[in-house]
């Protein structure tokens, strides 16, 4: 396999040149199909455009679009032309993404459509590096680009393909050439990580680094050629990102599809994908919308699984070992409740599962999940329905993969084992590391850890020591079979005034559980208990105020009203008590609900991490009134 991005799309071409490549849906709802040889013309074609309006080796390329396959084509084209991308969401804030390409040096930006361009040019006073805007997709006439010192140049991206087209036709090569001068050490993306804190900072990920997770995910993952990928996540999230570029390796399909329910249920019946890559947000959607898809005996079923799996996941090796006993006695213990359920499992396959697999297009092997912790309900309940889910872990300075389940051998409860070449270790407080079974701070090294923060050397060293360990932030546990178990952030525990340390995911995770809860977020450093802050799930919840007749005319309403505030409190309280959880503080939880949900470039990162310093400095009024009150 290539040891760069690019090198692996030519060698991809070569292998698969005439297999689909990537799916796309088009206005009418069919899907546009793009094969391996027509995704390369078109990325050697922009590449050359691009060349030929000055994008020089190592120039940073600010990338400001949606996904969809013409953001993969334009960004194997910077990489194949020795540029570096820095892709940035739309749903960014103005003030980030002017910091962002500020502080990348970008010259020139690729922007997704007429809305981009026009924030980015309202922008020009401030990035005077900026000299260049391509636009994706634009109609009419472009606008007045400006004068002097701020002149910029608008392109369409129609206009550089053609300019890439002609030059290519008379005996062009400078794309091959530029390609093939492109090295594994070279960066490849700045990718911006807004953090939980702070600004943002660029992780420098060379094509090496990348290419490691491309190179050793097919350790875990054997999916058949030609398999469909079923792309949900924006493209700029680093996870979503990898993926695609593993889809290329093994000769998939990238199907782009947009994350709403039922836009996702139709694609599946119209795809039939093999595998999706989710976040556990989106997978708990997915979830509560299968549910309400199966009927009453399938529920019954559900529930027979879960207990059925209690059994079968002793014999199938398929929960955690975090101490040394002898597996033959486990087995032994489960043989003969196996025995006697069997025929109750014979006939959930064909009542229970069928019709899962049917609901899911048919094909479906596995659904990848990352970018946060997967809730433990979460697991059971794909487990149970038969469709196994691959949670992995990792984070953007680490490209972003250090360890995901083994398809063949999924373990429940864990993000698997670490990537070849990959060293996890568990250090305790004291530096010292600890053995398997033992809870610690998380510490990764290998081929995939990022070459340091962008003009940033002092944040680099606090993260990276001289010798390449990587401090995650993370707790977790390894297992004695190999697998990592993360249990939470080192820097989000909260101190009670009492002197009482907890961690909040755990907590939160299971309130999140109930389908009347969209997010939530533990509060309380240093008060006397700890609190929380909810977002409902704003469709339950109005079901809920029609049930039992509470009147309401705005959503703001509705979450100040007292009965529907006792019954979050008695929800909470029971999913806590039944979670066997002790609510830090030794009090009942103080709650306060939060009528509009969460935002990227606000209280999520844009990985949808929380990012809890932010939250608590904008909802710090709504804090003071639930200690108050």
């Amino acid at each position: 396999m290539g040891q760069t991005l690019i090198g692996l799309l030519q060698e991809s071409v070569v292998k698969y040149a005439s297999l689909a490549a990537l799916k796309t849906r088009k206005p009418d709802g069919s899907f546009q199909t793009l094969t391996y040889a027509e995704l390369y013309t078109l990325v050697k074609e922009l590449g050359t455009g691009l060349i030929s309006i000055g994008l020089l080796p190592g120039a940073h390329v600010a990338l400001l679009a949606e996904n969809d396959q013409s953001w993969l084509v334009t960004d194997l084209a910077i990489l194949g032309c020795g540029g570096v991308d820095v892709p940035l969401s739309p749903r960014t804030t103005d003030r980030e993404i002017e910091y962002v390409i500020a502080h990348s040096d970008s010259e020139i930006a690729i922007a997704g459509d007429a809305a981009a361009l026009m924030r980015l040019l309202a922008m020009r006073k401030s990035l005077s590096k900026l000299k260049k805007i391509v636009v994706m997709e634009f109609s009419g006439t472009k606008p007045h680009a400006g004068m002097g010192e701020e002149r910029v140049l608008i392109y369409t991206w129609e206009d550089v393909l053609k300019k890439g087209n002609r030059k290519i036709a008379k005996g062009e090569r400078q794309f091959d050439l530029r390609a093939a001068s492109v090295a594994p050490t070279d960066t490849a993306t700045l990718l911006y990580t807004s953090g939980t804190t702070g600004k943002p900072r660029g992780v420098m990920l060379s094509h090496g680094n990348i290419m490691h997770n491309v190179t050793n995910v097919h350790a875990s993952i054997s999916p058949p050629l030609g398999a469909t990928w079923l792309s949900v996540l924006p493209v700029w999230h680093s996870f979503e990102r990898t993926v695609e570029y593993c889809s290329l390796s093994f000769g998939g399909i990238i199907a782009y599809c947009e994350p709403s329910e039922w836009k996702i249920f139709d694609d599946l019946q119209a795809l039939r994908p093999h595998y999706l890559v989710m976040v556990p947000s989106i997978l708990e959607n997915i979830a509560r919308s299968l549910e309400k898809r199966l009927g009453m005996v399938q529920g019954l079923f559900i529930r027979f699984e879960k207990f059925y799996l209690v059994f079968s996941g002793f014999v199938m090796g398929r929960f955690p070992r975090f101490r040394r006993q002898e597996r033959l006695l486990e087995v032994f213990a489960a043989f003969l409740p196996l025995v006697m359920l069997s025929p109750v499992k014979l006939a959930s396959i064909f009542i229970l599962r069928r019709k899962v697999q049917w609901l899911l297009g048919g094909n479906l092997r596995a659904i990848v999940s990352g970018g946060g912790a997967l809730p433990a309900h979460l697991d059971r309940f794909f487990a149970a329905i038969g469709v196994d889910v691959l949670e992995g872990y990792g984070l953007t300075e680490a490209s972003p993969i250090v360890a995901v389940r083994m398809e063949k051998y999924p373990v429940l409860g864990t993000v698997g084992r670490p990537l070849p070449l990959t060293e996890v270790r568990i250090v305790g407080e004291n530096g010292d590391v600890l053995p398997p079974g033992r809870k610690g701070s998380v510490k990764v090294k290998g081929p995939q850890i990022m070459k340091g923060y962008y003009k940033d050397p002092v944040a680099t060293r606090q993260i990276l020591s001289a010798d390449g360990w990587l401090d995650t932030g993370d707790t977790g546990i390894l297992t004695y079979d190999g697998n990592l178990v993360i249990t939470g952030r080192t820097k989000h525990t909260i101190v009670l005034g009492s002197g009482e340390r907890f961690e909040p995911e755990p907590i939160e995770m299971v309130v999140q559980e109930s389908p009347y809860v969209q997010q939530v977020v533990v509060v309380g450093d240093k008060r006397d208990s700890a609190g929380l802050l909810i977002v409902p799930n704003m469709d339950t919840l109005r079901r809920l105020a029609e049930a039992r007749r509470i009147p309401w005319t705005n959503e703001q309403e509705l979450t100040s009203d007292p009965a529907i505030y006792r019954f979050f409190q008695e929800e909470v309280q029971t999913r806590l008590a039944n979670s066997g959880i002790h609510f830090p503080g030794g009090k009942s939880a103080r709650i306060a609900l939060i009528p509009s949900r969460f935002e990227v470039g606000r209280e999520l990162t844009r990985n949808l991490s929380k990012r809890r310093d932010v939250i608590v400095e904008l909802y710090g009024p709504v804090i003071e009134q639930l200690y108050r009150s």
